[in-house]
């Protein structure tokens, strides 16, 4: 027992300097990029800013498509943030994240109130410190060669570098279902949008740089549970409340894949102990990053924004009751934007549809099963209820936002698509073809 608890000790350290670390590197990384003198990146702030006027605050890549909505609202916060950043005052603009606001001004724009404040170099008159905002740390150093509109297409050239390298290394690895899996929902889910709206990036670039990192160094089952604790803490530092799901279910996913690999013997007690596990890190990291923020906001401010905080989160879990939406209404506003069910407006018919589909897939994994299911299976699917447990979490952001949250059921369907191709006996399934199509025999 003595040995045990000495042993838990242990790793609670070791996971408190994790954390420790990686919010350090963070906040070191943001403070640099305050360094970049204002003057530098004022005129493609600005010229972004003309852009995103004529825009709009939301609007859409392709007409009549809601799942094209970009969130133009979210990154003129982030520019307004990222030029109210100081080197005299850093750690203090890094806590508070002051903006402009043009209260009580004619247009109740958070754009126009960019164009304002840069044109007539007005001070930050709010602060919005919910959030770390770290992608402003990205941000800021590209403005100065940049406008917005070539940081989106940079961007876009990022990520298909880095998922290429991905699936080359998944094939390398002898994963090739998941590669095609991976590659094959792109298109229903809308990936391909992400790129141009910078309030989409950060979930999935700290996915697809663990994955290529997991990938390469293969860790073992501790080192694997310490690298969600990474993710959690990254994504709170660095996202908007988007997709923060997939930061880590896709590179745990992937982490369940490789051990089984390595080590098909574990029992299926054993990959449920590392979700729990993994995932209470991952929380523990997203959720501490969030209080050092509201802690240092509320010692700068001497206001308790920690309630503040939780009261905004009471409001995106249900309105206030101000909204009739439940969990399954937000749920089903998130499917209404993948591919096919595109263009479903009823949810009773949307509803109808799902279930007829998902019976159509229990028959026939039930009919071409394995006698013995792999033992990872178990948690491989409660890696894909978690977007879905996060949207009855949240359903009244879930719908209110649905043309990007919706994304993060790429996550859902990879998990599902692993799951039955883990569990199917395929050559079964092969050998039943083979009797009504010939040519599937094996000669």
């Amino acid at each position: 027992m003595k040995d045990k608890n000495l042993k838990i000790g242990k790793k609670s350290v070791q996971a408190g300097l994790v954390f420790a670390c990686t919010l350090c590197v963070l906040c070191v990384l943001f403070l640099i990029s305050a360094l970049i003198p204002r003057e530098t990146v004022r005129e493609n702030i600005l010229t972004s800013a003309y852009r995103m006027e004529e825009q709009g605050e939301r609007y859409l890549l392709e007409e009549g498509k809601e799942w094209t909505r970009m969130d133009n609202y979210a990154d003129a916060e982030w520019l307004n943030i990222l030029y109210s950043l100081d080197p005299d005052r850093s750690w203090q603009t890094m806590f508070e994240s002051p903006i402009y606001v043009d209260f009580g001004g004619e247009e109740d724009s958070l754009v126009h109130a960019l164009i304002l404040r840069v044109e007539q170099e007005l001070d930050a008159n709010t602060v919005y410190d919910r959030y770390w905002h770290g992608t402003v740390m990205l941000l800021r150093p590209l403005l100065v060669f940049m406008t917005m509109k070539q940081i989106y297409w940079f961007m876009a050239i990022v990520f298909v570098v880095l998922f290429v390298i991905l699936c080359a290394l998944l094939l390398k690895r002898g994963f090739t279902w998941l590669t095609v899996i991976l590659a094959v929902l792109v298109i229903p889910c809308g990936l391909e949008y992400i790129p141009f709206c910078a309030e989409y990036w950060s979930p999935w670039l700290i996915s697809l740089m663990l994955m290529i990192y997991i990938l390469a160094r293969r860790p073992g089952w501790w080192e694997g549970s310490l690298l969600m604790l990474v993710s959690g803490t990254a994504v709170a530092y660095m996202d908007f409340l988007t997709t923060e799901t997939v930061a880590f279910g896709l590179p745990f996913l992937l982490l369940l894949l490789l051990w089984q690999q390595s080590e098909p013997g574990r029992k299926a007690g054993e990959y449920f102990a590392c979700f729990v596990r993994s995932g209470l890190l991952w929380a523990a990291g997203y959720g501490g990053a969030l209080l050092v923020k509201w802690v240092g906001s509320s010692m700068l401010l001497g206001d308790d924004r920690i309630d503040f905080a939780l009261n905004r989160a009471a409001y995106w879990d249900s309105g206030y009751g101000e909204a009739d939406i439940t969990g399954t209404g937000g749920i089903l506003d998130n499917v209404r934007m993948l591919l096919p069910f595109r263009g479903i407006s009823d949810d009773m018919n949307l509803l109808l549809l799902l279930i007829v589909i998902l019976g159509a897939l229990f028959c026939f994994v039930f009919l071409f099963r394995k006698k013995q299911i792999p033992s990872v299976c178990p948690a491989v699917f409660l890696v894909a209820l978690a977007p879905v447990l996060r949207f009855l979490a949240l359903s009244f952001h879930v719908s209110y936002h649905a043309f990007f949250t919706y994304r993060a059921l790429y996550l859902t369907l990879a998990a599902l698509a692993v799951c039955v191709g883990k569990m199917t006996d395929w050559e079964m399934v092969r050998k039943y073809l083979g009797k009504a199509v010939p040519f599937l025999k094996k000669r």
